[in-house]
């Protein structure tokens, strides 16, 4: 199995704990840490995100007899309720994998910690070669007490800004993929908040990784595509300083969960 994937920052900041049935599967326990910390009475759906992109894609290292770099290509993810607990649990299952493979898939779901469905998605994998300019990270002590502290999104005269540090990284020592999820998340929640009446709730989510996302500041550009009376649809991009495409999500969020 691919063990190096164990050793990872951002699941580590976030206090998962992973294990594996079989290979293919991969079981994810969201204990402690600041994403246990409830925000609006729940657990933010973009620490749900980052467990899908976690889980599936160690349920695919774990089908892997060798280190091989790879990485998520695009996720896609439903949510059915909020996560109420402080605890979850991720279950993901990734189909097999050929000798001589370049890309694959895994799908999975989140339930909260009495058992009921929280969200479901999938995701595509690709083999990559080591991105340039990445850095191997084996740990970095989180010193956050709450996943909006942990992520850090900002807003300057220019925009709104995620700086990507060590906590925010795979093994690789590129962003993790749920990081980046979550934090297009932030930028299109936070569009479509401003004269929106009550909190919103992801519905659905879909992001397609374009380029590694390196240490350092990133662009957030999100756009509020329409609102509706009941749901609100939003994209988002993240970019380099530079303009250069780094990764691009749309949306879909509604009110209050009945």
């Amino acid at each position: 199995m691919n063990v190096a994937l164990k050793i990872n920052p951002y699941c580590e900041a976030l206090g998962l704990a992973f294990t594996y049935p079989r290979p293919g599967e991969c079981r994810l326990e969201l204990k402690g840490g600041p994403a246990t910390h409830l925000e609006g009475g729940a657990i933010p759906e973009g620490v749900i995100l980052s467990m899908l992109d976690a889980g599936l894609g160690h349920a695919v290292a774990s089908r892997l007899a060798d280190w091989e770099p790879f990485a998520t290509v695009a996720l896609q993810v439903i949510f059915h309720d909020l996560v109420t607990t402080r605890s979850a649990l991720c279950e993901g299952e990734a189909s097999p994998v050929p000798a001589a493979w370049r890309e694959t898939q895994a799908q999975g779901r989140v339930c909260d910690g009495e058992g009921r469905l929280a969200a479901s998605g999938q995701a595509w994998f690709a083999r990559i070669e080591t991105a340039a300019g990445s850095r191997r990270v084996e740990s970095a002590p989180p010193s956050a007490t709450s996943f909006t502290q942990l992520m850090g999104l900002f807003r300057t005269a220019s925009g709104l800004r995620f700086t990507v540090r060590p906590e925010h990284l795979n093994a690789d020592g590129v962003a993790h993929g749920g990081a980046i999820a979550a934090a297009l998340d932030g930028a299109m929640r936070g569009a479509l908040q401003e004269g929106a009446r009550g909190e919103l709730h992801l519905r659905s989510f879909t992001v397609r990784y374009i380029q590694p996302v390196l240490l350092g500041e990133a662009v957030l550009i999100p756009a509020v595509e329409r609102r509706g009376r009941a749901f609100h649809f939003a994209q988002a991009c993240l970019e380099s300083p530079g303009g250069r495409l780094l990764a691009a999500a749309s949306a879909t969020y509604g009110g209050a969960w009945m």
